[in-house]
């Protein structure tokens, strides 16, 4: 897939798709290809875009953000895969997510709620490349089976 995205001149989706075996031999050499293309790119002057995290399976979780017109307010949207043994076959365990969240220091905080179910807060914090996303609880947000808004998200767009 990555040689895809370099063909297509999508050098941060090519990134990310490198990124899953960042020591193996092709994707060292692949990342050099597209190292001076990518420092290029014009740097992000906002936290809107889009950002992925490798679900497996060849499926990303995918954090898109919005910028609304109230300054530091942006529209989050989150959208999760699980595959279990036979997530082959049956399809993944999916999660979604849809919030508005205040940015503030490069910080903001989704809180999901649902009746009495659902309490579940997720950190998001900003840099000009990436989301790291955590949540308060080891208890499920609402998503399906095993399905985590956690981690560490590269932008793509």
């Amino acid at each position: 897939m990555a040689l895809t995205w370099i063909r297509e001149g999508e050098w941060r989706k090519a990134r990310a798709w490198l990124m899953l075996r960042p020591n193996d031999s092709k994707s060292i050499y692949n990342l050099k290809l597209i190292k001076d293309k990518q420092s290029a790119l014009p740097p992000p002057v906002f936290a809107a875009g889009e950002y992925w995290r490798y679900a497996g399976r060849a499926s990303w979780n995918v954090l898109s953000v919005k910028a609304l017109p109230t300054p530091s307010r942006y529209q989050v949207n989150f959208q999760g895969h699980w595959f279990g043994l036979m997530g082959i076959y049956f399809g993944p365990n999916i999660g979604e997510f849809s919030a508005t969240v205040t940015l503030e220091n490069d910080k903001a905080i989704v809180a999901l709620r649902e009746s009495d179910d659902i309490h579940c807060d997720i950190s998001l914090v900003f840099s000009s490349e990436t989301i790291d996303a955590s949540t308060d609880t080891f208890v499920d947000c609402g998503f399906g089976a095993n399905v985590r808004a956690d981690g560490h998200y590269l932008r793509v767009e």
